[in-house]
């Protein structure tokens, strides 16, 4: 566990020093956040196959999907017994495959998919119980495939209760790698209040985009897959907690490169 950093306002981080994570999850869960206005935790370091060769998490995409949300409820633990109020997770690749993994629906705002008996999301579900169970609000990305055929990659948040409070279509998607299974959402700035502040929502590297947090105070930002397959690390863009109130769209690229640059370093 490593405590990197608080939104306490538009135009202030504050970075502290690391401490300890328990054993079951290793260095997958990172603490941004001390005293000001929300602490935000986010998993990291996570290799999403690292169960395909295991029992009982092998065999199926659905196996090591549900190997995967196991590990995303014990990081929501871990989160919360820190006193998070927020727990960030990877893009989806962080949890299902793009083969069969796709979710046949997206759970509209107000939903309870924790209170439902509808076993065809079990992502959303699982994810939107971890939120309820640990009173805290989740951010997690998941893989949809809708009734006319297309597929999204989607980000959707659950307050404390397992309602969902936002939900986001990526609008930029990398080219071939994902324009080839998914389709773009709409441009569609989307924030969410939490602790008083107003907070958006980007996945990967849709942050170097400064249109993108219009409306927002804080942007925190999903990790990034390194080089080594479908393993989110821990360095570059990792839930960094981006300024916007102080930083111009020219500095926040420059920035974003540079985390870039450390990112590819790091993941070598």
């Amino acid at each position: 566990m490593r405590l990197v950093g608080s939104c306490c306002r538009p135009g202030r981080v504050r970075v502290v020093d690391a401490c300890r994570v328990p054993k079951m999850i290793g260095n997958l869960l990172l603490l941004v956040g001390s005293t000001c206005a929300a602490r935000v935790a986010s998993l990291s370091g996570h290799d999403s196959t690292a169960w395909v060769s295991t029992s009982p998490c092998q065999g199926s995409a659905a196996n090591a999907t549900a190997c995967n949300l196991k590990v995303y409820e014990a990081a929501a633990s871990s989160a919360a017994s820190l006193n998070a109020d927020v727990v960030l997770f990877p893009e989806a690749y962080g949890l299902a495959q793009i083969t069969d993994s796709f979710e046949p629906f997206m759970s509209p705002l107000g939903a309870q998919p924790c209170s439902s008996a509808n076993a065809l999301a079990p992502q959303q579900r699982t994810l939107a119980c971890a939120a309820a169970r640990n009173n805290i609000t989740i951010a997690a990305s998941v893989f949809a495939r809708f009734a006319n055929g297309t597929k999204r990659i989607l980000e959707l948040v659950y307050n404390s209760r397992g309602v969902v409070i936002a939900s986001y279509s990526k609008w930029v998607l990398v080219p071939v790698a994902e324009t080839h299974f998914a389709e773009a959402g709409p441009f569609a700035p989307t924030t969410f209040e939490l602790a008083g502040m107003r907070w958006g929502i980007v996945i990967c590297y849709e942050g170097i985009y400064p249109e993108m947090p219009w409306g927002a105070q804080c942007l925190p930002l999903n990790p990034l897959l390194s080089s080594q397959g479908l393993r989110v690390h821990g360095a570059g863009l990792t839930d960094r907690l981006i300024e916007v109130g102080a930083m111009s769209p020219w500095r926040l690229i420059g920035s974003l490169v540079g985390w870039l640059i450390e990112a590819g370093a790091t993941s070598q």
